[in-house]
């Protein structure tokens, strides 16, 4: 059978065809890009004169239909760029809908009809079935005072950031009433044992609540109703496997979740409304906001465009069923999870286009106040620039926020997907030098405590767990003078990644090192390479001890600390404290962000 490739116009889309007898068009993200990118900022809803109009980009599709759950259904138009357009009467308003899409096959085949839910939605029904067309400026959805509120702009070395699961900080306090536990409407109870604590946070110095994800969760029911919480007996020994084992048993249906699992992103989650179904998630998730501002307190959110849930055209997947195989990278005819999940392509121009337009609008409509970014490495530097550019234009008068003081940082490790293709494009450590982006700096983590990220140095002693000046008889320990001369060569080598961090974790910034010579903090080592001081600034360097990741602190220490040593015995419960004090110490006491 012959084979050759030609250029087409199939339907009004400019495509690359493999022909044959049976073969379909072929149409490479690249293409897309080049031909069908769309520059406009109204995708999804959009209201004018009290209408609603709905936009999809499907430049793939060769019908598009809206579907309402009432039964309607409308055909959409198909225009510039490949966006489909709608327009609705008044009366759509409130209606719930999803979108009917005609589209190629993932792998081949005749044309697939699949019905999904909006990536622009800005409300959802209960669990994510439905889109819901609402008008997210009307004061029906904003509490009293809320066009008034404008955070505070100050500069990024001046945060303390205070990281904090929503669910966690209220679901069992029994200061905040029974409906309100766990939810946005914990935070408007300011006499509550939780918001006491916040409170003396942040007149302790706290500025910033970067609160773990709180967009559309994937796998959380959203109806309390049907959750199946974990039943834990009175009396139980603290060091008793069946905590544990009691929480394994309803671990699929609780409603604890991380919140990792991305579905749609530019909506609040439904589990942490009073009522999932509609906007009620809206109006509380900006009662939340005022209330902490209320406390002095400013709100980061933990976001996470590298994966989402899903892809193809399983039940929570929303944007492979739009533009197959555009919105994901490949490996070998398969999506990439370097992530843990599908891994999202953002150095294509839509998935680039969605992540900034929801940012937009999460520090407009919700006046977020910083953004932290999940495994940001798997995004391009240039990703994080246009995000950068498109805050900067928010202004108080014009959308009620400063954009050019929201902050932005997150995790900038060296590997992934992107890593592997474009290593030079990639958002990690090595490449943010001098954008004024903050990344975690896991050198001053790993010689405060000792070991780094992986279970398997979790005994490894640091500074301020005993490194050298008080050995423990862990397996990594050493007890000989021999290997107590090792141990202290490697405490003043840690020591001199421990002073960088210290001082802004600056590439360029000369210190004298543990050797007497006068080096710069590129040039000090971690974990064997060049390259333990990365900034050009202190607001490009995250100082933390400390994360939901892993082993948290008081856990490292207790792993760490000195114990059944012949010399002293196990250290004690106060000892530890005066450990986790010190690492918290360095933490607040360096430069950068805390």
């Amino acid at each position: 059978m012959m084979y050759f490739l030609r250029r087409a116009l199939t339907g009004g889309l400019l495509a690359l065809t493999l022909t044959s007898a049976v073969s379909p068009p072929v149409y490479t993200p690249r293409m897309l890009d080049i031909y069908y990118a769309y520059p406009g900022h109204d995708l999804g809803l959009t209201f004018r004169e009290g209408r609603p109009t709905l936009r999809l980009w499907a430049p793939t599709a060769t019908q598009v239909k809206v579907h309402f759950r009432s039964g309607e259904s409308y055909p959409m138009q198909r225009g510039s760029h490949g966006v489909w357009i709608v327009q609705g009467q008044p009366d759509w308003k409130g209606a719930f809908y999803r979108f009917e899409v005609t589209r190629p096959p993932m792998n081949g085949g005749p044309s697939e009809i699949v019905e999904t839910t909006d990536p622009y939605a800005v409300s959802l029904a209960t669990n994510s079935t439905w889109s819901q067309i609402i008008d997210i400026s009307d004061p029906a959805f904003k509490p009293l005072g809320w066009d008034s509120l404008r955070p505070l702009t100050r500069a990024p070395e001046d945060m303390v950031l205070y990281e904090l699961h929503l669910r966690d900080f209220s679901i069992a306090d029994p200061s905040v009433p029974a409906a309100h536990r766990g939810t946005y409407l914990a935070f408007t109870h300011s006499e509550s044992h939780g918001m006491k604590h916040l409170k003396a946070l942040a007149a302790a110095g706290v500025t910033h609540v970067h609160l773990l994800p709180v967009f559309d969760i994937a796998t959380i029911n959203e109806d309390r109703s049907q959750q199946v919480n974990p039943q834990i007996p009175e009396g139980l020994p603290p060091d008793s496997p069946q905590q544990q084992e009691l929480v394994g048993l309803t671990r699929q249906e609780d409603g604890y979740n991380w919140g990792y699992d991305p579905y749609h992103y530019g909506v609040p989650e439904g589990s942490y409304a009073t009522d999932p179904e509609g906007p009620a998630r809206v109006r509380e998730f900006r009662q939340m906001v005022q209330a902490l501002h209320g406390a002095g307190l400013q709100v980061v959110m933990d976001v996470v465009y590298n994966h989402t849930h899903a892809a193809g055209n399983s039940d929570r997947s929303v944007l492979d069923k739009i533009v197959p195989g555009y919105y994901y990278r490949y490996k070998d005819g398969k999506v990439e999870q370097t992530s843990c999940c599908p891994d999202t392509a953002s150095e294509r121009a839509m998935m680039e286009k969605l992540m900034i337009d929801t940012l937009v609008r999460w520090a407009r409509e919700y006046k977020v106040s910083g953004f932290r970014f999940d495994l940001m490495g798997h995004h391009t530097t240039t990703n994080l620039k246009k995000v950068r550019a498109a805050l900067d234009q928010l202004t108080p008068e014009k959308d009620g926020i400063d954009g050019k003081g929201i902050y932005l940082y997150g995790e900038g490790w060296t590997f992934g997907s992107l890593q592997a293709i474009e290593p030079k494009l990639a958002m990690n450590q090595g490449n943010a030098f001098g954008m004024g982006i903050g990344t975690f700096n896991d050198r001053l983590r790993d010689s405060a405590r000792g070991g780094n990220f992986s279970h398997d140095t979790k005994a490894d002693q640091g500074f301020i767990t005993g490194l050298y000046t008080d050995p423990s008889l862990s397996p990594t320990a050493i007890e000989t003078p021999a290997d107590l001369a090792a141990q202290k060569q490697k405490l003043l080598a840690e020591s001199d990644a421990l002073r960088i961090g210290l001082a802004g974790n600056l590439r360029d910034y000369e210190l004298v090192n543990a050797e007497g010579k006068k080096v710069k903090g590129g040039d000090i080592r971690y974990r064997g390479n060049p390259g333990a001081g990365y900034t050009a600034q202190p607001r490009e360097n995250i100082l933390y001890v400390s994360a939901h990741d892993n082993y948290i602190l008081w856990d490292q220490i207790q792993a760490k600390a000195p114990w059944q040593t012949p010399k002293r015995g196990t250290a004690t419960p106060e000892e530890r404290l005066r450990m986790q004090l010190l690492g918290l110490g360095l933490v607040l006491m360096g430069q950068g962000v805390p």
